[in-house]
């Protein structure tokens, strides 16, 4: 018996928190900001670029951007001390620089003087309030071509105590309070302020975020000496590997030029493009064996007028929360993991 609640202690705390190089949703939408780097590089030179980013020890994005987009100058910020040495040890090109320092005292300090793709990958979900200050901040910061993704924790749940199950007036409104106390209401829409608690839910709280992102963004680049710059939003997303994750890629603009005509023309090939702030894509597939994946994939890619449930009809069986149409949309980055013994 101890031995049993021991394996399912380990079993909850994985599902938690996945290990960070084998989460499939992530990996899908990292996937498609390396393909939608690809599209702008038709545009940009970012060969030229300097990326940074948070790599952790595992550098998952510096290896694909380093490898796939051919950028040389990096850059990985890390706080923590142990991750830090541990990030030292692993590496992976000579050309990424390592500086432990926050995100906000980089940024602060930060004096621009080439062409940036600046990643904001956080994941702590207490850290809202000082995450959207970043953000702001590196907005004063960046210039016309300037790619910025963000990364936020995007689960309501993480904002007061009670399950995610649990949908009461009570639990909204706590969550709204510790939203309130954490978030400036600087960064958050007026029209939102006053009914905050409606957008706790698992479903509306990600969208808020992006609404307050937009806020955030068109207030500083509105300001002097940056009003002739604007934000376009290339791609928004959400996808959980145990916590709920929001993401948003975006690039910063002159206003008057023809960019933008011609950046949608570029990325009209790729599909999950959506040009919104507030309508994130959905990226929610399945677990899959490899058999179901060699008989799905015999099916796709699909025709307009394909029903799903034809798929569900050939294997047999249905998979919950319709995440086989997720499936559909993004299985050509679906990743495939092999055991190597080293």
């Amino acid at each position: 018996m101890t031995v049993f609640c021991i394996k399912l202690k380990m079993a909850v705390d994985m599902q938690a928190k996945p290990f960070y190089h084998i989460r499939p949703n992530k990996f899908i939408d990292r996937q498609l900001f390396i393909r939608m780097l690809g599209g702008l590089s038709k545009k940009f030179p970012l060969k030229d670029y300097q990326y940074i980013g948070f790599g952790s020890f595992m550098f998952d994005d510096f290896k694909m951007i380093h490898n796939q987009i051919g950028i040389y100058d990096m850059i990985s910020l890390e706080s923590d001390a142990e991750i830090f040495k541990r990030a030292k040890f692993n590496k992976p090109y000579n050309c990424i620089e390592l500086k432990q320092e926050t995100s906000t005292k980089y940024i602060t300090d930060l004096s621009v003087d080439k062409s940036l793709i600046f990643w904001l990958d956080y994941s702590v979900p207490s850290e809202i309030g000082s995450q959207f200050a970043d953000f702001s901040l590196l907005l004063n910061k960046v210039n016309a071509g300037d790619i910025i993704r963000i990364t936020l924790n995007a689960n309501p749940s993480s904002l007061s105590e009670g399950s995610e199950q649990e949908h009461t007036d009570e639990i909204y409104n706590k969550r709204a309070d510790k939203f309130m106390e954490k978030v400036d209401k600087e960064y958050i829409p007026y029209a939102d302020i006053d009914n905050i608690n409606n957008w706790m839910s698992r479903d509306k709280y990600p969208k808020l975020l992006l609404r307050c992102l937009k806020k955030t963004a068109s207030k500083i680049l509105q300001q002097n000496p940056y009003q002739n710059k604007r934000i376009i939003p290339l791609f928004s997303s959400i996808y959980a590997d145990g916590q709920q994750m929001v993401t948003l890629t975006s690039l910063i603009i002159e206003k008057d030029e023809a960019t933008e005509d011609e950046i949608t023309k570029i990325l009209l090939e790729y599909d999950y493009v959506n040009f919104k702030w507030d309508e994130p894509s959905l990226i929610k597939v399945p677990a899959l064996t490899a058999k179901e994946i060699l008989h799905i994939n015999q099916m796709l890619p699909a025709e307009a007028s394909f029903d799903v449930t034809e798929i569900e009809k050939i294997i047999g069986f249905s998979f919950p929360d319709k995440s086989i149409n997720s499936y559909i949309d993004y299985y050509k980055y679906y990743p495939n993991f092999h055991h190597v013994n080293l």
